[in-house]
């Protein structure tokens, strides 16, 4: 056993030297792969129709279609109500968008307001986070700076903290810190509360590292073999184990992707038997098969985590 230890470490330092790609698909699977349907398409050129989104200065007058433009300012007309009329009421589910309409009218309107919460399922972070899970990357963002002001930075991140310190769900985790990331010094004090946590760490460090916060020394290789983990199982469940193939497929060739999967056995995380199964069922080449199913044998022979 020492005489691989060696051998271990590299492969280690090796891991933590693709955070900034497994960052960048930590953000991914947060504002995109987690989009409902729209799975892993991209934004861009193309001939196939995937979603409406704001319009942005600088745009051509050719690509704006001016009836979907037109629905909100029917909206807002709607909105404008009747003479003497003194309150409109918008009813829907928690992340349905109602926040961000109101938001945009009084902007487009110049009107002076005030938030004030009436039905209390406006504030269940949980909820609120599956809504947006259905928006596209814009829009998200978007709902959830409005919600963040709407509650108040700190209070908002309160929230947000303690929703993560409840789900198990990589997918949800995602969303939570990217909401943090829209809360502004509230948020970034909510995450360093999080350093140590033995499941959020991995999460917070690369947040922090990310946004220029922390050195790139703060990120240990087991934090990096978490995060693949906690990504690939998020991958796994919106797309399927091929996706999580694609995705190695981007940490090197066939050997040292054998090597990763090899030794994520060791990973203290509720997710890894799922995606060495999903390595082990999907992964064209032989070699990192066989390292998945290796290390899942290791992993079963381990016993129960503590």
């Amino acid at each position: 056993m020492s005489k691989d230890a060696p051998a271990l470490r590299q492969r280690a330092e090796a891991l933590a030297s693709t955070l900034p790609a497994l960052q960048v698909a930590a953000e991914r699977i947060a504002l995109t792969i987690s989009q409902g349907v729209h799975g892993r398409r991209r934004v861009g050129q193309g001939e196939t129709f995937w979603q409406f989104r704001p319009y942005h200065t600088g745009d051509a007058a050719q690509r704006i279609d001016w009836r979907q433009s037109a629905k909100r300012e029917r909206l807002f007309v709607r909105m404008d109500g009747a003479p003497g009329r003194t309150v409109v009421w918008i009813s829907g589910p928690p992340g349905a968008g109602k926040s961000t309409l109101v938001a945009s009218y009084i902007e487009a309107r110049n009107y002076a307001c005030i938030w004030y919460q009436v039905d209390p399922d406006d504030a269940d972070v949980a909820t609120l986070l599956a809504r947006c899970a259905d928006f596209d990357p814009e829009a998200c963002q978007e709902e959830l700076r409005t919600w963040c002001e709407a509650r108040g930075a700190e209070v908002a991140a309160a929230e947000l903290v303690a929703f993560l310190r409840r789900t198990d769900e990589p997918q949800a985790r995602m969303l939570g810190f990217t909401a943090l990331g829209v809360a502004g010094e509230a948020g970034v004090d909510a995450v360093r509360t999080l350093r140590g946590d033995p499941e959020l760490d991995p999460y917070a460090t690369l947040w922090l590292v990310d946004r220029g916060l922390e050195k790139q020394e703060a990120v240990r290789p087991e934090m990096a073999a978490h995060m693949l983990v906690e990504t690939c199982a998020a991958v796994a469940a919106q797309e399927g184990p091929s996706a999580v193939v694609q995705m190695l497929s981007d940490l090197g060739p066939a050997d040292e992707q054998a090597a990763i999967v090899g030794s994520l056995w060791r990973v203290d995380s509720p997710h890894v038997a799922t995606v060495l199964q999903a390595v082990a069922d999907a992964h064209p080449d032989k070699q990192v098969a066989k390292a998945a199913r290796k290390a899942a044998f290791k992993l079963r022979s381990s016993g129960p985590r503590a």
